[in-house]
């Protein structure tokens, strides 16, 4: 399309950025073709690591064969990992791609020695270094204080791991697979696809992301910037180098980053017992300031794109309301839940400090209230507290029965339909009881200790392969779960 040769060109000639288009844009083709320019443009290794969510792999594979005739090699263990960047120093090519959870979590362990007594600069393990008549000076210990410098946690001194002075207070550490790569793919390309999910500073994922090393970065994303100023930090840092003319904060850079741009409340209380001074908390609101300066910083490296800004004729949606009252039993349950609901959490966590205080209902929206009425307009028999309200509702609502109507009409006329709901059970129960009718029905629940979880993402991905290449006529999907870049084009119903 001419909207995406535009931008990736822009982002061809600086070399690295961030590919902030809405869902449905192409993000996974533009990536890919990112990678396949930068040997020829700017000389570097023929040779792209992918990070990407897992259960997006088929879908990857399928489109790096569709339209490069490339074989995208997962990266899932740390013998995979050891291999290519052995290949990779000896100058080999190659696509590479892994995911989130491998590059994070597989092969790490941390087990740290047993907690231990340091001792200070001439102070024997027995009998101490006092002289008659002076007081001991309380014991350290290793959970705060580094054994080889006496370093303490504003000093360097964090989990057993001493930045001032090396020493490592550790039984057993295994690296990750982020390590092994941390500069395989330097002279290369790394595309971390829904950038969004580094934001966190002390978050596995986000460290592991952060440690890649790599001379042209593409980071891809929906909303570069979501609710607050700050969440964006990490992948910008990451995309646009650290320190660089392009973004000028470096690793320790994120305060200063909040000062510029972010609108921070500092709000003061009381002061503790035995303290002197006023117990200070800082806040950072879901505003901007400095708009004009973030502007000119970010508008260089960042493309961003929704749908009504391509000038491309996009898919025709068209939108058939359909309105569908309560039952009976279900407006009974409706109401019991906005009126009761301060009693049932009263009930349930007599303990809470909320009860204590007695504001259960300032906060009760927050403390289960809107799963409660999702519950009761959604699916009403799934609530697990259905028995305490004493309403005998049924999952057979007309809103669910006019769901299964529509589905079975639109199946019947040749479409391939799409049902999402806020729900998890929602799935299930819909594609059992389509199943029931004939129709092939896909969904991505399973039964785990007793309770109904979204399958992993090897099992969901190959449900949802089922529906866009398969015969499956009906694909039953919680919002949450297929939120990260399913591209699900097979669906002419949704």
């Amino acid at each position: 399309k001419p909207f995406q040769l535009e931008d990736l060109a822009r982002l061809v000639v600086k070399g690295s950025g961030v590919l902030a288009h809405e869902q449905g844009l192409g993000k996974t083709l533009q990536a890919m073709a990112f990678a396949a320019a930068m040997p020829r443009y700017h000389g570097a290794q023929d040779c792209a690591l992918f990070v990407i969510p897992q259960d997006l792999l088929p879908q990857w594979q399928r489109e790096a064969r569709k339209f490069f005739g490339r074989q995208l090699e997962p990266i899932a263990t740390q013998a995979d990992a050891r291999r290519v960047a052995h290949a990779l120093k000896r100058g080999g090519t190659g696509w590479y791609v892994t995911w989130y959870e491998a590059l994070s979590l597989t092969g790490r362990k941390d087990e740290p020695l047993p907690r231990e007594r340091v001792l200070r600069p001439g102070e024997r393990r027995l009998g101490g270094g006092q002289g008659d008549g002076e007081e001991a000076p309380s014991p350290l210990y290793s959970d705060e204080f580094c054994p080889g410098c006496l370093a303490d946690g504003h000093a360097g001194w964090r989990r057993g791991v001493c930045r001032r002075c090396g020493y490592v207070h550790k039984r057993l550490r295994v690296r990750t697979i982020a390590s092994l790569l941390s500069v395989a793919f330097r002279r290369g390309t790394v595309c971390v696809d829904e950038l969004s999910q580094i934001r966190g500073d002390d978050s596995l994922r986000s460290k592991a992301v952060r440690a890649l090393r790599t001379r042209h970065p593409l980071g891809a994303t929906g909303p570069p910037i979501s609710n607050y100023v700050n969440d964006c930090f990490w992948g910008l840092w990451w995309a646009l180098g650290n320190a660089s003319t392009r973004f000028p904060y470096d690793h320790d850079g994120k305060p200063g980053f909040e000062r510029d741009f972010c609108v921070i409340e500092t709000l003061y209380g009381s002061r503790e017992r035995g303290e002197q001074r006023v117990q200070k908390r800082r806040k950072i609101l879901p505003e901007v300031t400095n708009l004009s300066v973030l502007w000119r910083l970010l508008s260089q490296s960042i493309v961003r794109r929704r749908k009504e800004d391509t000038g491309e004729p996009l898919v025709e949606r068209t939108y058939y309301p359909v309105r569908v009252p309560f039952g009976q039993r279900q407006r009974e349950l409706h109401e019991k839940w906005l009126k009761d609901f301060e009693r049932f959490f009263c009930q349930t966590h007599p303990d809470s400090p909320l009860v204590a205080a007695g504001v259960v209902h300032l906060f009760a929206a927050g403390l289960g209230q809107l799963p409660k009425l999702e519950y009761a307009a959604t699916l009403p028999g799934a609530d697990p507290d259905l028995d305490w309200t004493g309403i005998a509702a049924s999952n057979w609502t007309r809103k669910t029965l006019k769901v299964l109507e529509l589905c079975l009409e639109r199946v019947a006329a040749g479409d391939k339909v799409l049902v999402g709901s806020c729900l998890i059970e929602t799935g299930r129960f819909l594609a059992e009881r389509l199943r029931e009718r004939g129709v092939r029905a896909v969904h991505i629940v399973e039964e785990r200790q007793g309770r109904a979880q979204t399958k992993n993402p090897r099992k969901r991905a190959a449900e949802v392969y089922e529906f866009v290449e398969g015969d499956a006529e009906v694909l039953c999907a919680g919002v949450q779960a297929v939120q990260l870049g399913h591209n699900l084009d097979a669906a002419s119903a949704v």
